[in-house]
């Protein structure tokens, strides 16, 4: 597949990836809401609709890094540096590409935010991120 095939096919999986981080961050409030009224039955809906959404992301995940491995070594490079943030590209597609990560980057920023929260709500002194800061 040539590398501009490539570029597009990763930009249609990483718009698919804002959509399911969207989708994660919705949920993870509606589940931090839950949490505050002590709605057990809408905390169990909302994780199990948030761990399809998380679903989702690896099969993005492991969709672009078969599209990676589909590419000579150095036009594998040039992806990897793009889908890490770590380039911008030099066609317009590259830059298209370039600017959904950096998209996709503070999106995934704000979804883990969320899940702090919750996390600390749910876990409080056992929550994952607390057991994290103490390492």
């Amino acid at each position: 597949m040539a590398l501009e095939q490539v570029l597009s096919a990763s930009l249609a999986v990483e718009k698919q990836m804002y959509l399911a981080l969207s989708e994660a961050l919705d949920l993870t409030r509606e589940l931090l809401d839950s949490l505050q009224r002590q709605d057990q039955v809408s905390v169990r809906l909302n994780l199990s609709l948030r761990q399809e959404s998380v679903d989702q992301l690896n099969a993005c995940r492991d969709a672009l890094k078969r599209q990676v491995a589909s590419l000579p070594p150095r036009e594998q490079a040039a992806l990897r540096g793009l889908l890490n943030g770590e380039s911008s590209g030099d066609s317009p597609s590259a830059r298209a590409l370039a600017q959904q990560v950096e998209r996709n980057q503070a999106l995934w920023t704000r979804v883990v935010q969320a899940d702090q929260s919750v996390s600390r709500r749910m876990g409080g002194e056992h929550s994952y991120y607390q057991r994290q800061r103490q390492k």
